[in-house]
């Protein structure tokens, strides 16, 4: 009976450890197979081939194993283009230390809870069982709320699920206390082992889910993120047709236009001509757009900007050092331009004294650097390297699509304040 109870516990053991390793590599990578059995079935042989070395009981048997078989798994069922293999396999081996490591902290914590209580049961067996499991309990709620945070892309995490997390883990330890004490009274092994894999894998359904719950509500931000960029898009679409209707009604006059400018000067009056055509220019000089780079689409949204902004009392400076521009696409024009220079009219509007905007664009050795330079009434208030909302809840969804753009061309940007200005720096690669 010790030894089923054994070979329970290794089994169990092995199960939450896969789950765990074959969670990371998923995270982390991408899987190079798309049929899912593939996952399944290597996880069902790596738990059994595991499991029966484990039944040796040596630990340098039981390390070597993990490393080998996990190794072996992420090295040819995953792929990442910005990752090679053999540092797949590294990144891999030191996130099963870290899990040990954890599992280790699980089995000392349980064994000092119980001694300080006076409930240390006195069968071996029930002993190493909870051990057994209340490690495993360490190592999912360290990892669901912990270890993800640094390897999940595109991780999201709220603190209520934070908090929940950390509920349900002392309730689990509840649960244990309650099981050592029924242990302590009778040895019915079937009873406890059971109960111990209940608690466990309860927990491990429930963090399971909470994580599931994590992701749909990273997706939706990401659906979020993609309407705020299409209505950027729709806007911008938008003034360019009005722009576009009055360039037609202007053109639909020219022919009077000169007529008329032409009659003025055969009566002589050649101021008034010169008046005239001076304001036919000042109607036509928004129609045509600057020529700041050879990207079309920046020279359209700059001017567009910049005529928005004068109306309102701005000075919007443009000083273009660069060329080659064309690499980056209209839709990122849009993006990032769109985004940065919105934000910074916003902050500028706040400013009881000068009103500016400046944006400079130059070569930096292989990249291409971008600053926007703006006014503001106060400091803006930068945390984790990003500039928080107005509202003080968060970053906004706009510099969150500026960052994702900026990572697509393998770049950075950088926000800071400066003696009553406010910088957004950025470089791309091109």
């Amino acid at each position: 009976m010790e030894n089923l109870v054994y070979l329970f516990s290794c089994f169990l053991s092995c199960t939450i450890v896969a789950g765990l390793m074959f969670q990371f590599m998923g995270d982390r990578y991408e899987k190079a197979f798309v049929n899912p059995w593939v996952y399944r079935i290597a996880a069902a042989v790596a738990v059994v081939i595991i499991t029966m070395v484990n039944l040796k009981r040596s630990a340098l048997w039981n390390a070597t194993t993990n490393f080998l078989i996990y190794s072996f798994i992420v090295f040819f069922s995953y792929e990442d283009r910005g990752i090679r293999k053999y540092w797949r396999v590294l990144e891999t081996d030191c996130f099963f230390i870290v899990v040990a490591l954890f599992e280790g902290i699980g089995v000392y914590g349980i064994d000092f809870l119980m001694e300080q209580i006076g409930l240390m049961p006195e069968d071996v067996v029930i002993g190493s069982s909870i051990e057994v499991a209340f490690s495993k309990l360490v190592m999912i709620f360290f990892y669901y709320a912990l270890l993800r945070r640094f390897f999940k892309k595109d991780f999201r995490q709220s603190r209520t699920q934070v908090i929940l997390y950390l509920v349900m883990f002392l309730y689990s330890m509840v649960n244990f206390i309650i099981l050592i004490i029924a242990a302590t009274k009778s040895a019915d092994y079937f009873l406890i082992c059971t109960n111990l894999c209940c608690v466990v894998f309860a927990n491990l359904y429930l963090f399971y889910s909470l994580k599931v719950e994590d992701e749909k509500n990273g997706m939706e931000f990401q659906i979020a993120m993609m309407k705020q960029q299409e209505s950027m898009q729709f806007e911008h679409y938008e003034r360019q047709r009005e722009k576009y209707g009055r360039s037609i009604e202007v053109l639909h006059d020219v022919s009077k236009h000169l007529r008329s400018i032409e009659e003025l000067y055969k009566a002589g009056m050649t101021d008034k001509a010169m008046e005239y055509t001076r304001q036919i220019g000042s109607i036509l000089k928004p129609l045509v757009p600057e020529e700041y780079s050879d990207n079309p689409m920046l020279n359209i949204l700059l001017a567009d900007r910049k005529q928005a902004a004068e109306s309102i009392g701005i000075r919007f400076v443009v000083r273009v050092e660069s060329t080659g521009l064309g690499f980056i696409e209209p839709v990122d024009v849009t993006t990032l331009f769109g985004n940065l220079l919105e934000n910074a009219m916003q902050a500028v509007l706040k400013c009881c004294g000068e009103r500016y905007i400046k944006v400079h664009i130059r070569n930096y050795n292989e990249m291409l650097s971008i600053r926007i330079e703006n006014s503001v009434e106060k400091e803006v208030r930068i945390k984790n390297g990003k500039p928080v909302s107005t509202g003080g809840k968060g970053t906004g969804i706009g510099c969150l699509n500026v960052e994702r753009c900026v990572e697509k061309y393998g770049g950075s940007v950088l926000y800071k304040n400066g003696d009553g200005k406010f910088y957004s720096d950025v470089i791309l690669n091109r």
